[in-house]
């Protein structure tokens, strides 16, 4: 195929993208509407033959779905021998470079974004009736305005197909990316949100095994259907942070459990505002996550946060954790990074604890002035009288 050639007179091709074992993608122009598209070639195969049926299903299933996390199939047609399908040109790189050019893995806050926006458009698939069955990263795009795409539904099937056009017993994927049931060949397509074809395709950290043929490895994941959420839990701890701190505020007890199968060494991940959200119901995870940060002696204001956060319903427990963190503050050796620490402490404890932040500010203020203002600051929403009247002292 070369550049300049035109498919039924209105595509144009002008440059090529990709090649693959029977085809190739170009970007294209589209003569009618003016716009450019992506313009996937099949070619050298028989237009009455399996590879040609799962081509034109890939258009007809892609194009019954609309989301902006799916790419758009705009339209299929056949030119002599080459069948075509075209698409929505993206710009951009796929999931597997970006990964790729990351060797330490993504930051856990852009994974965590790029799993959920991936796992919303699987969904809307999903809701349409289609499975997709080989969801991986080189089938995942990141466009340059930042958006997640949804490419290459080649394999894809009905949920409520009758038959299928592959043969019993027939796997169809990359190995090291299926499910269970899609290993084992059964056709098994996802009934609930929560089942296991969803958490393996929607897991972007989901790292390939080392060595083992594909075989060994389809072999492995075929019977470990019972024990899915283990392997998620080993596999795709990014997503279940992500469900950790989309619950810690309205379930804190399914939080807590989510938390429970996560690899200690990961928890420092979590974010400032999941502890916060937990500490009302579940204080001691709370603390422990606190301990469990890069610095957490250095972390004073976010203790006193969580601290204040506990007090309606553990008032005795807050309390203990504002003493031990005080006594941990007057440890530190220079002066003035130990009234910084007690300064964050105070801003931290203010609306729950304003006797108690006023208290420390002015233990501290002949060596950090900024203290009684930060306490102020502190107090700013829950007691705003008693803050103004702070800062006009300070102003007085």
């Amino acid at each position: 195929m070369r550049a300049g050639f035109e498919l039924h007179g209105r595509y144009r091709l002008e440059e090529r993208l990709g090649r693959g074992g029977m085809g190739e993608v170009w970007r294209g122009h589209d003569r009618a509407l003016e716009r450019p598209v992506a313009v996937k070639l099949m070619m050298g195969v028989r237009a009455d033959g399996e590879p040609a049926a799962r081509f034109r299903r890939e258009a007809t299933l892609g194009a019954r779905l609309r989301h902006p996390g799916i790419t758009a199939v705009h339209d299929i047609g056949q030119d002599e021998d080459l069948l075509f399908i075209v698409m929505e040109l993206l710009e951009g790189r796929d999931l597997a470079a970006v990964v790729a050019g990351s060797p330490g893995g993504l930051p856990v806050r852009r994974a965590a974004s790029l799993a959920r926006r991936a796992a919303e458009a699987l969904a809307a698939a999903h809701a349409g009736g289609v499975v997709h069955r080989d969801l991986k990263p080189a089938n995942l795009f990141l466009t340059s305005g930042g958006e997640v795409k949804i490419c290459d539904f080649g394999i894809a099937r009905a949920a409520d197909a009758a038959s299928v056009l592959t043969a019993k017993g027939q796997v169809f994927g990359t190995p090291v990316y299926m499910s269970p049931e899609q290993c084992r060949g059964d056709g098994a397509a996802p009934r609930h949100p929560g089942e296991t074809a969803r958490w393996y395709s929607t897991s972007p950290r989901l790292a390939p095994r080392q060595g083992g043929a594909d075989r060994t490895l389809t072999a492995s994941h075929s019977h470990r259907g019972g024990k899915a959420h283990r392997f998620f839990a080993r596999c795709s701890t990014v997503s279940l942070i992500l469900i950790a701190e989309r619950y810690a505020a309205t379930d804190p007890a399914r939080a807590s459990r989510i938390i429970g199968i996560l690899p200690e060494d990961r928890l420092k991940d979590l974010s400032s505002q999941l502890i916060m959200d937990l500490a009302p119901a579940r204080p001691g995870l709370a603390e422990r996550l606190l301990t469990s940060r890069p610095r957490p002696d250095r972390d004073f204001r976010l203790t006193g946060q969580v601290a204040s956060a506990m007090a309606a319903n553990h008032p005795e427990h807050a309390k203990a954790l504002i003493k031990r963190t005080r006594r941990t503050a007057r440890l530190i050796l220079l002066p003035f990074s130990r009234h910084t620490a007690l300064a964050n402490l105070a801003e931290g404890i203010a609306p729950a604890f304003p006797d108690r932040a006023e208290a420390i500010a002015r233990s501290i203020a002949r060596g950090h002035p900024g203290a009684l203002a930060e306490a102020a600051i502190g107090m700013r929403q829950a007691h705003p009288e008693r803050a103004a009247r702070l800062a006009d002292g300070l102003t007085g």
